[in-house]
Formats: structure tokens, sequence, C-alpha cells
């Protein structure tokens, strides 16, 4: 077959609104440009059945699109029905349209690479990071099979795209920040619909930096999701909003949460084919908003709620249920109930591990790590416990704010090697946070609340430091 190719110079208005419908629900707008672009119709009906169609159906949908319309607009209903699936649904919906679409598209269509692009993200959200990695070895290769054009940069800007977000998920956030803001970079000299995405994802990456200030930005900018995003799915607008509410309950601004909620809640409201984990999320955050504001009984209510959403989809989506048990456990449980606390959190901990949600289990670490700095912390063999499992926090800004809390408690309670100890630990944090978030996050999470420490102390932990490294450089292999 012969693949659509538009020229990267080509300033065609139909190409660039092609480009900015790719990413969209606007099937109609998209059969419009194509009929444009193709000198050929498809009818609108024969796109609405194969969006219906149960998986079993899709290849026999598709061929019958080729024959009568041709190889061109197949791969245009193929690259429709993709977009269609939602990344929750996991990887065995994208496993089937590879099957029904595996005789129909040559490897020099632009769909493969989406597909593997895709697919990638699927596995990532399931916890598993070996096979997202092979997904996204998978799409550099087949976007290499592609002639230059401007669904190769889609496709390329895409791939940067999910590979900084693979990244952050294996706590490697200093190359998740270079691999997002190049494909902000990408899709802006194209002026392709995936830079609100892009934008929407660096917010994230701020957020789970700890930064939540710089990600409300973003997420309210004007190139963010919020405005621009507009042109795209009303999922990535409705997200945006969602996360720029869990921005503002996490900086104690019930003003701007309540703003951004209420526009949640009338996306939700008006629009149809939205993934269905946004409407778990919208209600937590409600909830969590109802316990800022002093109503508990209502928030925990609403937390509850929550909870039978995200367990209640087909299949169970289990990162979100995580995120909202964790926030009731937090505000259930009274401060002064630490081994209760502790109890449910070895719980989660367990049930996180079991379904792959590595956020999830790097949050309870993170919170676990928070009782040894309270009135009255575990002993000391829990210490040692935790200290273990450090490893496991796949977030690098979370991994700083919990060895702050095991440092303090270690000033408190240990004795030097022990403080040096963590004190390097920190400070090799360095290596995979960009240097102005390092600086924020050591700021905020150490030199402003342990400074009373470190005054009198720094010289001599780095002292230690410094002669722990040396000791291992010298060790035999």
């Amino acid at each position: 077959m012969t693949p659509i190719r538009f020229n990267p110079a080509d300033s065609d208005l139909r190409c660039r609104f092609l480009l900015a419908a790719l990413r969209s629900f606007d099937w109609k707008g998209q059969l419009v440009t194509f009929e444009h672009l193709l000198g050929s119709k498809l009818p609108l009906d024969t796109l609405g059945e194969l969006l219906g169609a149960d998986d079993g159906d899709v290849a026999a949908k598709l061929g019958g699109i080729a024959a009568e319309s041709g190889s061109a607009w197949s791969e245009f209903a193929a690259q429709v029905r993709l977009q269609s699936i939602s990344e929750d649904r996991g990887l065995s919906a994208f496993s089937k349209l590879e099957e029904s679409c595996s005789g129909l598209l040559g490897q020099e269509s632009y769909f493969w690479p989406l597909l593997r692009s895709y697919q990638c993200t699927a596995a990532r959200m399931a916890g598993d990071i070996r096979s997202s990695g092979f997904y996204l070895r998978e799409a550099r290769r087949l976007v290499g099979l592609l002639e230059n054009s401007m669904l190769q940069e889609l496709c390329s800007s895409t791939i940067m795209l999910v590979e900084g977000c693979l990244a952050r998920a294996t706590g490697d956030f200093k190359s998740a920040m270079t691999a997002i803001q190049s494909s902000i970079r990408s899709s802006r000299d194209y002026q392709l619909a995936i830079e609100p995405i892009a934008h929407f994802e660096l917010a994230s990456l701020l957020w789970s930096s700890g930064l939540f200030e710089k990600a409300l930005e973003q997420h309210q900018s004007d190139s963010g999701s919020n405005r621009f995003g507009r042109l795209l799915a009303p999922s990535w607008v409705l997200q945006s909003h969602l996360s720029a509410a869990k921005c503002a309950i996490d900086l104690a601004n019930s003003s701007i949460a309540t703003t951004e909620l209420r526009t949640a809640e009338q996306l939700l409201r008006e629009t149809s084919c939205l993934p269905e984990m946004l409407g778990g999320y919208y209600v937590m955050y409600s909830g969590e908003l109802k316990i800022l504001n002093g109503a508990l009984d209502e928030g925990l209510q609403l937390l509850e709620e929550a909870c039978q959403h995200f367990e209640k989809m087909d299949p169970p989506f289990h990162a979100g249920l995580l995120d909202a048990k964790i926030s009731m456990a937090q505000h259930a449980i009274t401060s002064r109930d630490y081994k209760k606390l502790l109890t449910v959190i070895h719980k989660l901990l367990d049930e996180a591990e079991q379904n792959g949600c590595l956020e999830a289990r790097t949050r309870l670490l993170v919170v676990e790590s928070a009782l040894f700095v309270s009135e009255n912390p575990p002993l000391r063999d829990a210490y040692q416990d935790l200290v273990t499992r450090m490893h496991l926090i796949n977030n690098p800004a979370l991994m700083l704010q919990a060895l702050g809390n095991l440092f303090v408690y270690s000033l408190r309670y240990l004795d030097q090697p022990d403080q040096a100890f963590l004190m390097a630990r920190l400070r090799r944090l360095q290596k995979v946070l960009d240097e102005s978030c390092f600086q924020d996050l050591y700021e905020k999470y150490i030199e402003q609340r342990y400074s009373w420490a470190i005054e009198n102390r720094l010289a001599e932990f780095l002292e230690a430091e410094e002669s722990l490294l040396e000791d291992e450089e010298t060790e035999p292999a």
C-alpha cells in the first residue's frame, strides 16, 4: 500500500487541521479533512460501526473499508480505532487491534509506531516497566521506517513524550524532563496537536517533583491543556482541570481547587466517551477538598465512593483504587494512632506489590517515613526495616522527602554514622533530578526544616560522607 504522506514544509491548512485532529475524538473533522486530501469519501456510518464493533469484528470491518474505499482509508480508520481505546483498559485491547491490522497495514504505516507508543503507556500504567521498555524500543525502530513527513514528526514527538513518561516512572526525572521538553519543542516547531499533551505531562512531572506551584502554573498556562487542549480530546482537558485541582489541594488553596473541580464537573456532565477512571478521580479530589475545608466525614464518604468506582471498573483500576485508599488512610486514622496506620500502610504495600502499582508503593513508603518525625516514632527496628526498603521508591523527589524524615529521626535518636549515611543518600539524588529542582526540594525539605541541625553539624556530615564514598571506591570488586 501507499502510505499517507505530508511534506513538513507544507503549510496547507487542511494538513494542519488533520494533525490537530489526529489525537482527538473529532471524527467528523478528520473525515472532512481526509475527504479533501484523498479526493474520496468514507461514510460516517461506516466509521461509527467500526468504533462500536466488538474486538473480534474489527478485522472484517477494516477489510471492508479497504475493499470499498481504499487502503488509505483503512489506515485512517485503524488509527481512529486506536485512539478510541483508553490506555487504562490494559494491553489486551491493543493486542487485539494489532491482530486485526497485521494483515492490512504495511510496516511503513504511521499506525504502528503510534500503536507501540500506546502499548508502552498501557504497560507502564500496569506497572510492567520491562514490557513498556520493549514497546518503546519497537516504536523507535518503526518510526525509522517512515519517510520524512509531518506524520513522522507526529510519531517522533509522541515517542519522545512516551520516553519521558517512562523515565519518570523509573525515577530518572532528569531524563524525563529532557525528553518531555524535546517533545514540546518538536511539536511546537510543526504545530502538532501533541504539544498541549506534552505540557500536561510536564506539569505532572513537576507535581511528582513536589513543585506544586510550578505544576499548577503549567496547567493554567496558555500552552497547557486547559485552553489550547480544547483542540484535542475532551479527556485531556478534563485531566488537566483535575490535576490543577489536585495541585491546589496540595497547596491548601481551596478557592482554586473549587473552581477547577466545577469545570471538571461540567465536562463530565456534558461530554461522552471519557475514560471511566477520570470520574473516580473527580470524586476522590472532591473528597480531599471537603476534608481541606474541614468536612472530614463528608470527605471520607466521597473517598469511599471513589474506591467503589475504581473497583467496579472492568478491569478494576488498581492505581486509582490505591490512590483513594491511601488518601482515606491518611485522613481517617488520627495522628496518635501510629501503630494502626503502620498496619494499614503495610497492608496497602502488599496490595501495591501484587498489582504493580509502583507510584502508590512510593507514596506509601513516604507516608511511613513521616511516622518517624511524629511525637511517638516507631522503634529502631522499624527504622532499619524501612531503610532497607528505601530503594523501592521510584520518585527521587519523594525519596528526598522520605530521607529527610529519616534524617531528622537520626539526628534525634541515632549516631553520627547513620546521619552521615542518610546525608550521602540525599546528596546523590542530584544525579537524577534537574539541578534547579534538586535545589528547590533540598531547601524545602532539608534546609528549611532542619536548619538547626545542618548549621551545627553539616561540616562533620560532609567529612564523614567523603570517607564513606572513599571506602566504597577502594573496595575490591
